[in-house]
């Protein structure tokens, strides 16, 4: 099987963020009808640093087209998806999501710079 590429990336986005982010919408809106939304910013949280950490345990083994693809797709999507979380969950909790989600793509970038040979203080 070949290595990925730049397309094999940009499905990948939407396999690993849009995908996961409708299920954890789904699991956000049950809780904050049943529970509220301090219990459903709590759902957020967990359910997106679990599916963050298992992305970002796989990043070593990505090679750099594909890292590059993931970290600009997912910078992308960041910036210009509706923050419909925001209207669900406690806002103190929701801007704690977002910080999540840009650690994460802090770490992205982070990895990709040192596939790329940047190998600083930082690496």
């Amino acid at each position: 099987m070949p290595a990925p590429d730049a397309g094999d990336a940009w499905r990948r986005v939407v396999q690993i963020i849009v995908a996961p982010s409708v299920a954890v919408l789904f699991a956000v809106a049950i809780t904050q009808a049943f529970y509220g939304s301090v219990a459903a910013g709590l759902v957020l949280n967990v359910a997106t640093l679990l599916i963050l950490v298992g992305i970002a345990i796989k990043t070593t083994y990505w090679n750099t087209e594909y890292t590059a693809m993931i970290a600009v797709g997912g910078t992308f999507l960041f910036f210009i998806a509706p923050g419909v979380f925001s209207a669900l969950v406690h806002p103190a909790l929701a801007a704690l999501n977002q910080v999540f989600v840009l650690g994460f793509l802090g770490y992205v970038w982070l990895v990709l710079l040192g596939k790329l040979g940047f190998d600083g203080p930082l690496f």
